[in-house]
């Protein structure tokens, strides 16, 4: 083929063929406010409860001293396998900090 019937031959350039394809739509004003809403009351939670374990701490130090360690480790284990669990059933793997 020649370069001129190559040339014929090809789909003139148009503004709608020559746009870019189109971009995401941006998530509206009331999701973003959900989304931040959330992270606030989150946010809440956690602090709440660090508040209430230091406002309780010789409690709390009272009650682990007197469970035996072996409680106390099989205790964490369950609770990290449910976190692995429950990271795997979301589709998203969960992946330890480590050095950049």
């Amino acid at each position: 083929m020649d370069e001129p019937e190559r040339a014929a031959s090809a789909p003139e350039d148009t503004p709608e063929s020559a746009a870019a394809p189109a971009a995401p739509q941006s998530r509206g004003v009331k999701s973003q406010i959900i989304a931040w809403a959330r992270r606030v009351v989150v946010l809440a939670v956690v602090v709440y409860a660090a508040y209430q374990l230091v406002e309780q701490w010789h409690e709390v130090s009272k009650t682990l001293l007197a469970l035996p360690p072996l409680t106390l480790v099989l205790s964490f284990v369950a609770l990290f396998v449910g976190i692995f669990v429950i990271a795997a059933m979301a589709g998203r793997p969960f992946v330890f900090p480590g050095p950049a």
